[in-house]
Parts: structure tokens; sequence; C-alpha cells
């Protein structure tokens, strides 16, 4: 079976076929597969095995994901949301086996996913006992199941791409957990408040502004891509919640924050109910940068709005 670029660097693995000793893994598959359509035969992978451990499924057709489509041709481009099997996964015949979900903030939509992954797996498979554990997203996520205190994580691509190659933040420290499934699409939008004055992303130097929240893909994939782009805006670190607050009480004039689809996740539509806010898009040339210095990372054409107090815009 050929091989597809990319996924050989995220642990994707081909050629490999279930042996009957991975049946209590096989079977939580199933039942997870059944939280959206995406997860039919008809609508998974074409001709690609994916390896949890030292096991693999196959699946055919094409992968699907809310608003879109995804060619995994390039899959460590993809600036998205996906799902991890940690490599320290366990699974035996045990009356009762536990699993422990890693998520993200409690404000986040992707939380809420995840209580939804765990509530069909306990109420569908009587041998699994699912929790969600509150997180502070990818790169806790990655280094929690690393130290075997998870079982599934959620974290975004390029960050995956990152600690399963052993760069940036995993220099000479590879966290090599495999892609076990994609189900979103998660730009990252740069918000400010439209009293601040600022109205291009060149004027972030000096501004109290948030990364996105403490130990997260986001705060991580901020700091790069102004670093590339020659900004320095004085970083507010806090959790997302308690970087809505700062923002409400004009401490930080913003933050970056990921998006669901194409639209404002619940936490940023609660702050722009009352605090009016504004993105600030990439222009040609910030874009030109970021594909040259991070190529990993994708780049994304968003349609605006009212909210977002803009036309279509890049990011």
């Amino acid at each position: 079976m050929q091989d597809i670029d990319g996924l050989s660097s995220l642990g994707v693995k081909s050629g490999v076929t279930k042996s009957s000793d991975e049946e209590p893994i096989h079977r939580a598959l199933l039942v997870l597969r059944n939280v959206d359509k995406s997860f039919k035969p008809s609508n998974a992978l074409k001709g690609v095995n994916f390896t949890v451990k030292s096991q693999s499924y196959r699946f055919s057709g094409s992968f699907k994901l809310y608003g879109g489509f995804v060619m995994f041709k390039k899959v460590r481009c993809i600036w998205g949301a996906v799902i991890l099997f940690s490599a320290l996964f366990t699974a035996s015949a045990q009356a009762e086996t536990r699993l422990a979900f890693g998520a993200t903030n409690a404000q986040s939509a992707h939380y809420a996913y995840f209580a939804a992954l765990a509530k069909v797996v306990n109420s569908a498979e009587s041998t699994f006992r699912a929790s969600v554990v509150e997180t502070g997203a990818t790169v806790d996520n990655l280094k929690r199941m690393a130290r075997n205190q998870l079982d599934l994580g959620l974290v975004t691509t390029s960050t995956l791409y990152h600690s399963y190659n052993g760069l940036k933040t995993f220099e000479g420290r590879p966290i090599r957990s495999k892609l076990l499934w994609a189900y979103s699409l998660a730009p990252q939008n740069v918000v400010v408040r439209r009293d601040s004055g600022v109205k291009r992303l060149s004027e972030l130097t000096g501004q109290r502004f948030g990364p996105g929240q403490r130990g997260s893909s986001t705060e991580a994939t901020s700091q790069d891509v102004m670093q590339v782009l020659g900004l320095a805006p004085e970083w507010v670190r806090r959790s997302n919640g308690e970087l809505a607050a700062a923002i409400k009480d004009n401490r930080a004039i913003g933050f970056i924050k990921s998006a669901v689809g194409t639209k404002f996740d619940a936490l940023t539509t609660d702050i722009a109910t009352f605090t009016p806010v504004q993105t600030l898009g990439i222009d040609k040339s910030q874009e030109q940068m970021i594909r040259e210095k991070l190529p990993e990372l994708s780049i994304v054409e968003m349609p605006g709005g009212e909210m977002e107090n803009s036309g279509p815009y890049t990011t």
C-alpha cells in the first residue's frame, strides 16, 4: 500500500493488519466513530492504515472534516485540531478499562467535543470508562501522554510535527504519539479591542497582548509567528479565561484564539458580546515570510463578518 507524504513523519504507518489481541482498541474506535458521520467507512481515509501503538486499522474513502475536506498528502502542513492516541495507551480484556481524554480549557468549544466523545464511549461500551481532563491543550497534552497520564489528547498538527521530530519546544525530547483522526480546522484569529487603536498586525509591538492559553499550541505558534514577523508585543500569559477577563477590563488589548471553522469560538464570542473587537489579518509580505520560515503552518482565508468588524481576511 502506498505511503502518503507527511504521514510517516507523524508516526502513521501502512501495511499492518489488526490481530485478534487488538480487539479492545478496535471496538473503542468503532464506538468513537459514531460521534459524527465523518467516521463512517465510506468517509474515512482512503488506503491508509492508522497505527495505534503497534496496531493498525484500515479505512477507505475520503476523510471529511467539519466545513471541508482535507487532502492528507501534506498532512503536516494542515493547521488543524487532531486527536492522538498516546504511544503509552494500553488496553486489556478487563471488565472496565479507564480512559483519560486530554482536552483543553473548559471554556473552549473543543472541550465540549471531548465531553461528547466520553459520553458516547460510556453509554455505548460497558467495558470502557472514559473521563475528560481539563488541560492546557496541545503542548500540555503531549507532555502528559509522554508521562502516561492521558490516553487520548487534542493537538494541532503543526505541533505534532514538532513533537514527533524533536523540533523547537521539543528539541532533544521528541514525543512520538500517533495521529488518529482530524475533526476540525482551527485557524488562529488575532483579536483586539476596537478601541485599542490597533488596526494592523505590525502595530502590536509594545502592546499588552495574549499569545494564547499558557502551555498551548496557540501560544507556541503565536510566538514563532511574531518572531518571524519581527514583532514584540508585551506578552500577557494567562489561561484563556483570565485573558478574556483582562481584555474585558482593558488590562490587555487582545489575544490569539482558535476559531471554530471560520467563526469565533464561544469564548471570543462572549468577549465580543459586550466588548467590541476586531480581527487583524496578515498582508501578502507577512504571508510570504510565514510560508518560507514556518512551512508546517497553513494560511487560511477567512470570510470576516460583523462581529469580526472585518471583510475577508487572511490568517
